[in-house]
């Protein structure tokens, strides 16, 4: 919010003190017994003839909701292995779960732990020692590509970053803004160039 003023017509309609004359002994006496207490001697200001006050609101650009969303985890992007699509669908709570077979992901995990399935952000919702099971929320479905996934599918999986690891990639939140379409693939030695093709809000 911007604030802003502007006074006009300060004025001071008398002097304070006699006109400049030469020093005399009279002067000298009248300075002597000059009394500052008498308020006949003092000037009067008038009140500003006008006084105006703007107030202008400044407009914020809207963020995407992603912006908006906590930070809770942080990945590098680097894929740590792939696993299997067990199972997904529909729950007997009105949820929907995604079962994954893996190992690594698996050691030291906990409830309530986030893991980066193919770069999107998810909590261990349950687990074994041969899988672990997360829950897709209505927009997490929208979003992501993650519904079109079946049972025996591979996905990159990636555990969050802890205080310790290494940052070997880059820092990513793991939330998607949407999906894009995959228009071309050109291979170049051992590596592969993809373009994607997205709408201008992701």
């Amino acid at each position: 919010m911007a604030l802003s003023f502007s006074r006009t017509s300060l004025s001071i309609t008398q002097k304070c003190f006699p006109s400049k004359t030469p020093t005399t002994k009279s002067t000298i006496l009248n300075l002597l017994s000059y009394k500052p207490h008498n308020l006949n001697k003092f000037s009067t200001i008038s009140k500003p003839n006008s006084f105006s006050l703007t107030i202008t609101k400044l407009s914020k650009s809207p963020r995407p909701k992603s912006h908006l969303q906590p930070v809770r985890s942080l990945f590098t992007g680097i894929v740590e292995e792939m696993g299997t699509v067990q199972s997904l669908g529909d729950t007997k709570d009105g949820g929907f779960d995604l079962k994954i077979e893996a190992k690594t992901v698996l050691e030291g995990v906990h409830l309530g732990d986030s893991i980066a399935i193919n770069g999107t952000c998810l909590t261990v919702t349950d687990f074994t020692n041969e899988d672990f099971t997360v829950g897709l929320s209505p927009e997490t479905l929208r979003k992501t590509s993650l519904i079109e996934l079946k049972t025996g599918s591979l996905v990159n999986l990636e555990r969050a970053v802890q205080p310790d690891s290494r940052m070997g990639g880059h820092f990513v939140q793991g939330h998607v803004d949407g999906t894009g379409m995959i228009v071309e693939k050109e291979p170049e030695g051992d590596s592969l160039w993809i373009k994607v093709k997205a709408d201008k809000g992701c």
